[in-house]
């Protein structure tokens, strides 16, 4: 018993034996360890102390070898003896050691010492340091004779220099607290730490465990997300481009090796720059999108669009990523749009062009039809049959200038933004009266009645518009809505409105019917031109179907826009709406009263005629005189601009295209020498492009009349231009003479006809296809004589033969000077008289030779004139011989 209970004994002895171990062990542990963290705590301070005192001292005595310095100088200007000089070298080599020192330690890598202004001042590129040691090391004369350039310098240094270092000994002092505070810190938890897992170490294997298990999933939570980000990247088309801080390239997807051709992985960083240049010379800055050049790893560049982001990486370093998208298919499809753009521009203008080419061909013949017809009418005594078949002439005549009318009003609209149309103060209560009646005759015929509904006139507003876009857009509404109304009603309704300008005012102008309507459906494509509702052969109204597309550019010219609601069978209603500017006082009536021809009102004016066609220079000339004018007609702008300074005239009626001098430098030349603003000029001509009215303002015209001319409608606006007193009876100025007859032709000879062995270099290069016209149109050439006598038709044959034959002269010199436009000129001129006449193969060879004279070589062109002028003499004899029988 005793023996099992001194083995009890000791085996209690050993457990006590073996607690107290463990806790003398402990504390042990415990003592050392608080020894330990108090020596390096201790130790921690002295070393604190002296690096802080050592960097103190350092950055201090930095600032104090400045001052120094800078008092040395002082010293050296006011004592300019030599000691002070040395004193000046001494202080400098003291300020450049302790600046060389400061540069080179390591201690101060952390301070913004050296990343500051002052610094940068003091030993930067061109700094103090560097742009005072020559003067140091130079003679004592050019030191003292730079010192007080050295003293100005060093006040903005030493202050940059001051503030630089009181900067780096804040960091300095913060830094070391933060450091000591953080160690201490961590020697604190250490500390606990220790005697802590002595206390509870299982507990500690035990959470470290299950810490090893947790982090285990998240390890492999995050290997799966970096793996998809990685496909992600990988699986991007756009090249995703790694940067670090010193712009090299460090990484790429597979779509950035595949597209610029490099295995980051396996070779050297390449360089951002060397990668990505621009035209503009431009850098790719964080944040922006940019189009510049890529080269790959074989030279070969490519477009691409750059996009660069900043960020940061866990331990807090810096880097760039750059996507790099390639754009050579996407520019590919912009230049094909482009240009498709580009022809579909050209083909819009190709096709305004060719609209005003042939609206222009088609006036210079109406011109002389409509003239021809009303001198018939008014000169000639008809029969019924006779006066049936004018009236047809006339009403074909005027439907296809108003088709024309139509062609280039649509033309001048979609090449311009209305600015061409002056804005004026329009009253709009007449301007609608005036509109309603106008169509009333028309809508009384349909079995239809046209109201006017709104404020009377009196109280109707007067804004400020473009009052031709204005007609224009109520006229192509009026007549539709006239023209698809039977046994109806048809309302212009007026509506005004306040705006959030006390200046301007909202308009509202419908036109109501109760016509036939328009299907739902079809309101989206009635705007559009050339388009009709009905395209059969059977419609039932005639149109061209520009109306409403005409009407539709007018209104956006003038910032309006249409607003359309209708229902077939029951009628449509099209409401323009549109502000305009309220006028600042009443003006006259925006419709000026209808002066009769021949009534009371009118008076004869002296006019001046400068039109180089001669059919349409005599025509003109007759047509005027029948209203008792009296009319001088010259042939060309140099004649006109003689003339019209050589004596008083009320107006001036001027083409456009003439030889020697145009109309417009005529006009110009005419306005620049004196001839009074108070006399109009008229551009009379068919040329209709849009940018050419802004040309005749310019040159001084005052109005653009367009052929052919209605002579009724020339009449009253000479008369309301000129007013009721002319300037001739302002000056009192004696009348001229009556003009006897049309002025002779030129009667100097025609130049002789060229050799029949031209030049080498006008061979021809190519056979020229012949005219399949007659010779004559007897047809043209009967009408002619019916209408104008055979006695007027025989001098217009031999001024055209006088013509004709300087024609071919100036043609021959125009090759010879290769001038190509001159002799289309001459062509254009002689085709219209020529056609006139019925000489439809010389009308055609000649319009050809015109077409061909911008692009044919001189070898071809002058083939082309042989041949006109053989054809020119048998034209002329076959002419005369029609004459004789």
């Amino acid at each position: 018993m005793r023996y099992a209970h001194e083995e009890g004994m000791k085996l209690q002895s050993h457990q006590r034996l073996r607690v107290y171990g463990s806790l003398l062990i402990l504390a042990i542990v415990a003592l050392v360890s608080l020894s330990v963290f108090l020596e390096i705590d201790r130790q921690l301070d002295r070393s604190a102390t002296a690096e802080s005192d050592n960097r103190t001292w350092v950055l201090a005595q930095l600032e104090v070898d400045l001052l120094r310095y800078e008092r040395s100088l002082y010293a050296a200007q006011a004592d300019q003896s030599k000691p002070r000089l040395d004193d000046v070298r001494l202080a400098f080599d003291i300020l450049y050691s302790r600046v060389d020192l400061v540069g080179r330690a390591p201690t101060l890598d952390s301070l913004p010492l050296r990343q500051s202004k002052g610094w940068l001042e003091l030993s930067g590129p061109g700094g103090l340091i560097e742009t005072t040691v020559p003067v140091i090391d130079s003679a004592d004369s050019e030191l003292q004779a730079g010192i007080p350039e050295l003293i100005a310098r060093m006040p903005p240094v030493t202050r940059d220099v001051r503030q630089a270092v009181v900067e780096s000994l804040a960091k300095s002092m913060d830094s070391g607290d933060e450091a000591r505070h953080d160690l201490r810190n961590s020697l604190r938890a250490f500390t606990m730490a220790l005697i802590i897992i002595m206390v509870v170490m299982a507990l500690l294997l035990l959470a470290i465990y299950f810490q090893g298990r947790t982090q285990s999933r998240h390890a492999k939570m995050l290997e799966l997300a970096v793996h998809n980000l990685r496909t992600m990247i990988d699986s991007s088309q756009d090249a995703v481009l790694m940067i670090d801080a010193d712009q090299n390239v460090t990484g790429s997807n597979r779509a950035g090796e595949v597209m610029l051709g490099l295995t980051f992985s396996r070779r050297a960083p390449v360089r951002l720059a060397d990668m990505l240049s621009d035209d503009e010379g431009g850098e790719l800055t964080a944040g922006t999108r940019r189009r510049m050049t890529c080269r790959r790893a074989d030279g070969s560049k490519f477009p691409v669009e750059a996009t660069l982001a900043r960020a940061r990486t866990a331990t807090g370093q810096s880097f760039s990523i750059a996507f790099l998208r390639d754009m050579s298919e996407q520019l590919e499809h912009e230049r094909s749009l482009a240009e498709a753009r580009n022809a579909a521009m050209q083909g819009d203008e190709a096709k305004a062009r060719f609209l005003a080419v042939m609206s222009h061909e088609m006036r210079t013949p109406l011109n002389g039809l409509l003239s021809a017809t009303e001198l018939l009418t008014s000169t000639t005594d008809l029969d019924d049959e006779q006066q049936w078949l004018v009236s047809i002439i006339r009403t074909c005549g005027q439907s296809t200038l108003e088709q024309v009318n139509n062609v280039l009003e649509l033309t001048r609209l979609a090449a311009s933004d209305g600015q061409e149309y002056p804005v004026t103060d329009v009253a709009l209560g007449p301007t609608l009266r005036a509109l309603v009646q106008q169509f009333q005759p028309e809508a009384l015929r349909r079995g239809s009645s046209v109201d006017l509904i709104g404020p009377d006139e009196g109280s109707a507003p007067i804004v400020k518009l473009a009052q031709p876009l204005l007609r224009r857009v109520l006229v192509n509404l009026l007549s539709n809505a006239v023209k698809f109304t039977e046994h109806g009603r048809i309302t212009l309704e007026l509506s005004t409105a306040p705006t959030s300008d006390p200046n301007r005012v909202a308009l509202r102008i419908a036109v109501r019917d109760t016509g036939i309507g328009i299907a739902e459906a079809d309101l989206e494509r009635i705007f559009r031109n050339f388009e009709t509702l009905d395209s059969s052969y059977s419609r039932m109204q005639e149109g061209s179907g520009l109306g409403l597309g005409i009407a539709k550019l007018a209104a956006e010219a003038m910032g309006g826009h249409f607003e359309v609601a209708s229902r077939p069978g029951e009628g449509s209603c099209f409401t323009l709406v549109m502000e305009a500017e309220v006028a600042a006082a009443p003006t006259r009536p925006a419709v000026p009263e209808r002066i009769a021809r021949g009534g009371a009102g009118e008076r004869p004016l002296h006019i001046l005629i400068a039109e180089d066609n001669q059919v349409n220079r005599i025509l003109l000339v007759r047509q005027l005189e029948r209203y008792g004018h009296v009319v001088t007609a010259v042939c060309d702008g140099q004649e006109a601009l003689e003339t019209g300074l050589a004596q008083p005239f009320d107006i001036v009626l001027m083409d456009v295209s003439m030889p020697r001098m145009d109309g417009l430098t005529a006009s110009r030349l005419l306005r620049e020498r004196g001839l009074p603003k108070t006399v109009p000029i008229f551009a009379v001509t068919a040329q209709a492009q849009p940018d050419r009215v802004h040309q005749f303002k310019a040159a001084g015209m005052t109005e653009v009349v367009t052929k052919p001319v209605n002579i009724d409608a020339l009449n009253r606006l000479m008369q309301q231009r000129v007013g009721p007193v002319s300037p001739m009876q302002e000056l009192r100025m004696p009348a001229p003479p009556p003009r006897a007859s049309e002025p002779a032709p030129e009667t100097a000879a025609a130049p002789a006809a060229p050799s029949a062995s031209a030049p080498a270099h006008l061979a021809t290069a190519e056979p020229i296809p012949k005219s399949d016209k007659p010779l004559l149109d007897d047809r043209i050439l009967a009408e002619l004589e019916e209408d104008m006598g055979r006695d007027f038709i025989g001098m217009m044959a031999d001024r055209f033969s006088a013509d004709m034959s300087s024609a071919l002269g100036e043609a021959q010199a125009a090759l010879e000077g290769a001038d190509h436009g001159e002799l289309a000129r001459v062509a254009h001129r002689s085709a219209g008289a020529a056609a006139v006449l019925g000489l439809a193969a010389l009308a055609d060879e000649l319009r050809a030779l015109e077409r061909a004279a911008p692009t044919e070589g001189n070898g071809t062109l002058s083939a082309r004139c042989a041949r006109i002028r053989d054809l020119s003499g048998q034209s002329e004899a076959r002419l005369r011989a029609a004459l004789v029988d």
